[in-house]
């Protein structure tokens, strides 16, 4: 069996990319990292990913999105899942972390259990906002679903038939942790790509 992790990053820097691969990379078999940034010159985040043996890439958004930010998430989140190779893909932020146990937890339900399921549900907790637990699609089987939505992003089969068999692994809790670092300005951002779509 084969885990592919798939992200996509904004400016991080090389300490915080260092931090999530440091928590994540270690349990999966192949990571692929996709700079979506906008029109922000880049910072040293890609190369950090790519010295520790990442697949790299860029999302570059519609010439008509001269923004600081990315303009289409589950775009830039279906290219870094095009570049997989795994029997699974997950998905993760790179201001994420995730305890070694919990990643044992994840890999051994899908060891055991993986002919019986086609997605894997986790814990999601986001202590800045109050959520604690809450289930999120975390891994899916590779090739069947892709994300939509181009803000607060979803996944769905690609077949509109398929119904998901899904699983729950609640030991595998996955904590949003963006340490000190400056708020992103989200809502402003959110709300610009959420006012493209009306045109």
């Amino acid at each position: 069996m084969k885990l592919s992790l798939a992200i996509i990053t904004g400016n991080v820097g090389a300490a915080m990319m260092n931090r999530f691969l440091d928590n994540f990379a270690h349990w999966v078999d192949e990571v692929i990292v996709i700079r979506a940034i906008g029109n922000q010159p880049p910072d040293d985040s890609l190369d950090a990913a790519h010295s520790r043996g990442c697949i790299v890439g860029e999302y570059f958004n519609k010439p008509e999105c001269d923004w600081p930010h990315v303009d289409d998430f589950s775009a830039a989140r279906n290219l870094a899942w095009s570049k997989a190779t795994g029997d699974w893909c997950i998905w993760a932020d790179t201001d994420d972390v995730i305890a070694p146990n919990a990643a044992q937890a994840l890999r051994d339900t899908l060891e055991r259990k993986g002919d019986k399921f086609d997605m894997l549900i986790t814990p999601y907790c986001v202590p800045d906002v109050g959520l604690q637990d809450n289930p999120r699609e975390r891994v899916v089987r590779r090739g069947i679903s892709h994300w939509t939505q181009p803000v607060h992003e979803c996944l769905e089969p690609i077949d509109p038939a398929m119904k998901w068999r899904t699983a729950h692994c609640w030991e595998a809790r996955i904590v949003h942790d963006p340490g000190p670092r400056p708020p992103a300005g989200r809502n402003g951002r959110n709300l610009r790509i959420l006012e493209s779509l009306k045109d």
